[in-house]
């Protein structure tokens, strides 16, 4: 299946990460995200709808405007520059002096309307602290989801998953982290194994990679999301019997609980992951059983 066309970016690729001032995330099934010194609502793995159906086993009734978690953006900080107050040229050597000061802890870099929009890993207030004293107004910051005006923020809150539907017999959906241990703040890897042990064969336009959301213990009430910018292409694995396929997943520990600050609290927690066909439509919403994760 040929990748979908990736959107266009103005900020810069950092860590190895497509990011930007506006930057949209293209996720595993669609998901949205306007990164970091945008404006707008994020998805958090958002379903789209489906294509062309899901699999050879007849699937649940199609359910338009199934979506997953999402949550508000975050609020711009009171003493934000008007436009004009800086000239051009003067962001632009701001962006190059805050892009060596922040390296490896950089999710985001961009010139906005009036100021230069940077985005930093969840947990880094004191590196927003220290920017902030050497830049003042010249930048907006975001650590993680919120807003950084001289303090931590408080995270959004992600709204519920979407209901998933049962299995269709023989299929099997198996997530394996990498790391079952994270720290907050940080990202992590996963693989999700799709197998097929019936007589028929499983097909989903599902996109790769897939985003999975770290959730309280036993429940599906997500505490931390990936917040961070990717480059997602098409994907549609057909699996028969007595063969698998696997889809690459990542996850974040970005806080969205409503607490206080950027990062996730440590402590015990699971990943979870669903499939769900890409378009505008309806489909199936079928989940992996989570997966205990520690973040330490």
């Amino acid at each position: 299946m040929a990748p979908r066309r990736s959107p266009r970016f103005n900020g810069r690729v950092v860590n190895g990460r497509m990011v930007g001032g506006r930057a949209r995330l293209v996720g595993p099934v669609g998901a949205a995200l306007v990164a970091l010194g945008g404006a707008a609502v994020a998805a958090c793995g958002a379903p789209k709808a489906s294509q062309s159906g899901a699999t050879s086993v007849t699937a649940t009734a199609p359910r338009p405007g199934v979506v997953g978690p999402v949550y508000a953006p975050p609020k711009p900080c009171r003493s934000v520059a008007a436009p004009g107050t800086y000239s051009r040229a003067e962001l632009m050597t701001t962006q190059d002096q805050v892009e060596r000061a922040t390296v490896g802890q950089i999710l985001s870099l961009g010139i906005g309307v009036s100021t230069v929009e940077v985005g930093l890993l969840p947990g880094r207030e004191p590196l927003a602290g220290r920017l902030a004293h050497t830049f003042g107004p010249k930048l907006s910051i975001t650590v993680g989801l919120t807003s950084y005006c001289g303090g931590p923020g408080r995270s959004p809150v992600c709204s519920s998953m979407p209901v998933g539907d049962p299995l269709p017999p023989g299929l099997g959906l198996a997530l394996a982290l990498h790391d079952r241990t994270i720290t907050t703040g940080n990202f992590g890897d996963a693989t999700l194994v799709v197998s097929e042990s019936g007589k028929g064969t499983f097909q989903m336009d599902t996109g790769q990679p897939l985003i999975a959301q770290v959730v309280r213990r036993g429940t599906r009430r997500v505490v931390g999301t990936y917040g961070a910018g990717i480059g997602g292409t098409g994907y549609g694995p057909e699996v028969v019997a007595g063969r698998d396929e696997s889809i690459p997943v990542v996850f974040g520990t970005a806080r969205c609980d409503g607490g206080p600050g950027s990062a996730m609290p440590r402590g015990d927690y699971d990943v979870v992951v669903y499939v769900h066909p890409e378009g505008r439509g309806g489909g199936p919403v079928y989940y992996a059983r989570a997966v205990p994760l520690v973040v330490k």
